[in-house]
């Protein structure tokens, strides 16, 4: 195609709610090799019609199967809340996490890695395991990768958003604090 006209940088990123934006760059901005490309338009997140939402919630448990109790329960009041099963997804780092939601995703909701969600958007997203996102020792460059695709991950969801850790936040997702509801997932009967 012969297309001839000026090129426009979109900073106003309306797919997701402000919150959801400020947490996901929350994590390009304490990230210099992210923060520095200079491709990257600074975005304008008190845009008018930017659509409010609840904050992005951050879950910490003491163990993965606390934290997966707590992802079945918060899938299933999702459903209660009308949210439609094709409108939810679960975002993975790591292919072989994907196992675990199979069950999940023979019912609807998108189950699939970090790298096939390039351009899909969902009412809801979780993104569950982030205890294994940055392997130790921790290489700036690695780093950076895995918060440019948590990013993206984050950007996906255009209401509610959850992320999900057992055991201890890694060091390089500290920068969401400021910009998340954080809440600790108690153990189920028989922990």
């Amino acid at each position: 195609l012969n297309i001839v006209g000026h090129s426009r940088v979109l900073r106003v990123p309306f797919r997701s709610t402000k919150a959801i934006n400020r947490a996901a760059h929350s994590l390009i901005e304490a990230d210099e090799s992210l923060r520095s490309q200079d491709d990257r338009p600074q975005p304008d997140l008190e845009a008018e019609g930017l659509q409010d939402g609840p904050l992005p919630l951050l879950l910490t448990s003491s163990s993965e199967a606390n934290e997966t109790a707590w992802i079945h329960d918060h899938l299933q009041s999702l459903l209660a809340e009308g949210f439609a099963p094709q409108h939810i997804a679960i975002l993975c780092h790591n292919r072989w996490h994907l196992k675990k939601w199979e069950a999940w995703s023979k019912r609807g909701v998108y189950v699939q890695h970090f790298d096939r969600m390039k351009g899909l958007e969902f009412q809801a997203v979780i993104i569950p395991h982030l205890q294994s996102a940055f392997a130790a020792p921790l290489d700036p460059d690695n780093v950076a990768m895995i918060r440019r695709k948590l990013f993206t991950a984050m950007t996906r969801a255009r209401y509610a958003l959850a992320l999900t850790c057992a055991g201890t936040l890694p060091t390089p997702l500290i920068p969401l604090i400021d910009y998340v509801q954080q809440q600790t997932i108690t153990p189920h009967a028989g922990d």
